[in-house]
């Protein structure tokens, strides 16, 4: 496992945080905040606003995730045809020798954007839509969160073993308020 290679221990505590994806040219995609390899990574109070197409919060092979209190707000799928309707508000990443895992997200909203821009709420809270055959998300803790609207699912849980997604307020999903589901070699088990 390698968790050393980017920077670690950092804390992102309260701002507003505003991509202004409501003036992105079409096809114009990004992340508002990345993360790789590395560990203790905190956000807490933020709010994040109007990505287009991506992620508010994109992360990839951490271990210690804490995400409180924030508020995810505003998102366009701005692709030509309209393909990115499952793009998480924070989307969990990993690869075979580092497995994403100890994550802790509570007390957070995701909705239609509050400041007039227009956009609506992204495909998922928090998930994941690759996984690397043999590796498993362990540890993640989704609790007390609130979801108003999503266009696919609420919360995905994707090859997740020993979690707990508990007392979550989910609103007008779009297909499922939580689905987990795994590869066919990954096996989703221990979930409470």
């Amino acid at each position: 496992e390698n968790y050393t290679a980017g920077n670690s221990n950092i804390k992102v505590l309260g701002g507003i945080w505003d991509a202004k994806g409501h003036l992105a040219p079409i096809d114009s995609n990004y992340n508002f905040f990345t993360g790789a390899s590395a560990r203790n990574l905190t956000f807490r109070d933020i709010t994040v606003r109007n990505i287009p197409s991506y992620h508010a919060l994109d992360l990839f092979s951490i271990d210690g995730i804490v995400i409180d209190g924030c508020r995810f707000e505003g998102f366009k799928d701005n692709t030509t045809g309209l393909v990115r309707q499952f793009s998480e508000a924070v989307q969990l990443q990993e690869n075979i020798s580092s497995p994403t895992k100890n994550v802790s997200m509570t007390n957070c909203y995701m909705g239609p954007a509050t400041d007039g821009s227009g956009l609506g709420s992204y495909g998922k809270l928090i998930g994941s839509h690759t996984n690397t055959l043999g590796t498993i998300y362990t540890g993640m803790r989704i609790i007390g969160n609130v979801v108003d609207g999503a266009l696919d699912t609420g919360i995905q849980g994707y090859s997740w073993s020993d979690s707990t997604v508990a007392n979550n307020v989910i609103k007008n999903a779009g297909s499922q308020a939580i689905r987990f589901t795994s590869t066919v070699d990954n096996t989703t088990k221990r979930l409470t």
